[in-house]
């Protein structure tokens, strides 16, 4: 039997209008979502700033404390995912003898590398002061700059998903 052509437009409308309608529906479960745009300002101490930090970005090793301003808008979500957006920048304080471990894997700058990001985000605070020269070193694409200030135990790091112009 012969089935005559029909369109498929009036099926494919209705099974996006069903979709829409149970996207939009109020009883929709909400969706986890990692956006954000968070200060460490926010966090009264030095452990729940470190606690958020780790949700955006790996630890070398323990963090005693951090200052940072990241900014992520998670595009996993929503009716059509796609690779998410994100700037971190963040100071940490580690211990010294764990430094190398922020830089593995990571050529050093052949290039200049400013890092007035990093020192904005630096407290006035005894403990922060870098006195040292940094090592610098940066992922080939240029997303990832990480500084270290091997004697203070600071670390500056700066991940972005788009590489810089």
């Amino acid at each position: 039997m012969i089935m005559p052509k029909r369109s498929l437009l009036p099926v494919l409308v209705a099974v996006g209008l069903l979709s829409l309608g149970a996207a939009c529906s109020p009883s929709a479960p909400p969706v986890a979502t990692l956006t954000t745009d968070t200060k460490s300002s926010k966090f009264s101490s030095d452990k729940d700033k470190v606690l958020f930090l780790t949700i955006y970005l790996r630890p070398l090793s323990p963090i005693a404390a951090a200052e940072y301003h990241i900014r992520y808008h998670d595009n996993s979500t929503g009716m059509i995912p796609s690779p998410s957006d994100w700037d971190i920048r963040a100071v940490m304080k580690v211990n010294p003898k764990d430094i190398d471990q922020w830089t593995k894997n990571l050529p050093p700058a052949n290039r200049e590398v400013p890092l007035d990001w990093g020192r904005a985000l630096l407290p006035p605070k005894a403990d922060w002061e870098t006195t040292s020269r940094p090592r610098i070193f940066h992922s080939s694409d240029g997303r990832t700059v990480v500084a270290v200030f091997a004697p203070e135990g600071i670390v500056f790091k700066k991940v972005v998903s788009e590489p810089p112009s």
